[in-house]
């Protein structure tokens, strides 16, 4: 929006102007639930140009001091209240998508160590629960579509909301599942909004609560697998030497999935072992186990030039095979076939 790109030209220029736009703002999300839900665009739109009045407000505080400070803890408060109360509310993963990158995006803006102790783990607690009530309807839809329902030619049913005018099934074309995916995903971002700017926060209040829940997803297949993938990513992204205590959680399964059918999978394992592989500490626990799970990737998936989520995970692969090159050269069953496998890309 034109808002978004003043905001973001003038940064630190803006920050007169700063308050009265989020009051502006604030009266938008403000507005009746019936008036957003017709205008959804409208609110959706609110979410990313809070953030870059965030992040301005962050970049002012040099040459405003404290009046800049108070500030971004103002707005980040008023939109995690605001906007994680309408989340709680939420049963739309079409609403709960935007709602959970908007947070993440607003905590991630405000800057390391803008949150306290108590803030983090009140964000995380939503983050969870939003996660469990995610996984909880999409087992429910999958627990229906195992039941035949006989279909009147005419009837009520034809107003059902999961069809198409055109009267396509999106459940039974899977749409929803991927819809109740894309918004755990986009909730996951908020855990590693929560890892980057209060890591210490994080690490002694909600990360306890996440590795029993993380190691239970990862033992099996399914959507659970892909949710504790993003969060190991997170972890190693935003902790480096820091996720080192919490490998033994998802370390292992994280190499496995460099194997797996499901190419996001690979994707996000591969870019994990990328971040994991520069802590000196990956080489001699995970190393020559991570040399041989690439190679073996990198010979068995052979992406299609018009599979872009398999060229992601092959590139990712290679990348992940060329940072243990120059990471960890010393636990390479053979360092010169590594380097040829990566410049055969």
């Amino acid at each position: 929006s034109l808002l978004n790109v003043f905001i973001r030209e003038t940064g630190a220029g803006f920050f007169e102007y700063m308050r009265p736009t989020g009051e502006a703002l604030a009266r938008i999300l403000a507005c009746a639930d019936s008036i957003l839900t017709v205008a959804s665009q409208v609110r959706d739109a609110v979410y990313p140009c809070w953030a870059d009045l965030v992040d301005a407000a962050s970049k002012a505080i040099p040459s405003h001091g404290l009046q800049a400070q108070a500030l971004v803890g103002e707005l980040v408060r008023q939109f995690v209240d605001k906007v994680g109360g309408d989340l709680a509310r939420a049963e739309d993963p079409d609403d709960i998508a935007p709602m959970a990158t908007g947070i993440a995006a607003v905590v991630k803006n405000a800057g390391v160590n803008s949150l306290e102790a108590p803030q983090v783990q009140s964000i995380c607690s939503l983050t969870l629960s939003e996660i469990m009530k995610s996984l909880q309807r999409e087992s429910a839809m999958q627990g229906a579509d195992g039941v035949q329902q006989p279909k009147l030619p005419f009837s009520e049913a034809d107003d059902d909301d999961d069809e198409d005018e055109d009267g396509l099934d999106l459940g039974e074309l899977g749409l929803e599942e991927t819809e109740e995916h894309d918004a755990r995903v986009a909730l996951c971002a908020i855990f590693g909004a929560c890892f980057k700017v209060s890591p210490e926060a994080f690490v002694s209040h909600s990360l306890p609560t996440l590795q029993p829940l993380m190691q239970q997803w990862l033992s099996k297949e399914g959507p659970c697998r892909a949710l504790g993938l993003h969060l190991a990513c997170d972890l190693c992204e935003h902790l480096g030497e820091r996720a080192v205590e919490a490998w033994p959680t998802f370390m292992e399964q994280v190499l496995q999935a460099l194997g797996s059918k499901e190419s996001e999978e690979r994707n996000t394992a591969a870019f994990t072992v990328v971040l994991a592989a520069q802590v000196p500490q990956f080489g001699p626990s995970y190393g020559q186990r991570a040399y041989t799970a690439l190679g073996s990737a990198i010979q068995s998936f052979k992406a299609k030039k018009s599979d872009d989520d398999a060229l992601r995970a092959a590139d990712n692969a290679v990348a992940a095979l060329c940072q243990l090159c120059l990471s960890q050269p010393a636990v390479s069953p053979d360092l010169e076939r590594s380097w040829q496998g990566v410049f055969a890309r």
